[in-house]
């Protein structure tokens, strides 16, 4: 078991495809932010991937990556807020946004 107090939020701006499950229409691409803890960047990319691809998104590419070395409470925008404590709290957390992205995106 890991030791909580070395685990970082890092928060991953990533595109992918929606399934059924998603709530979206399927095949669509969609911007997402996903956010997830771990004791390095490789570890929580891995538990962001993991929770997406759970979530039912496929062909997932992470555009930019950055840790949140103060948590949660740095977010202004309560909806990426309410995600980086649902990472905090179960590991991974995520906000989809809602417009499609056009192939050439």
């Amino acid at each position: 078991m890991r030791d909580a107090s070395l685990q970082q939020l890092h928060m991953f701006l990533a595109e992918g495809v929606a399934s059924q499950t998603t709530g979206c229409r399927p095949g669509a691409r969609h911007a997402l932010m996903l956010f997830a803890v771990g004791s390095d960047m490789p570890l929580a990319q891995s538990a962001a991937l993991t929770g997406a691809e759970g979530a039912g998104w496929s062909l997932l590419e992470i555009k930019k990556r950055t840790p949140i070395a103060s948590g949660p409470i740095a977010i202004a925008d309560p909806n990426l807020s309410n995600a980086a404590e649902s990472a905090v709290a179960e590991g991974f957390g995520m906000v989809v946004y809602t417009t499609e992205l056009t192939s050439d995106a």
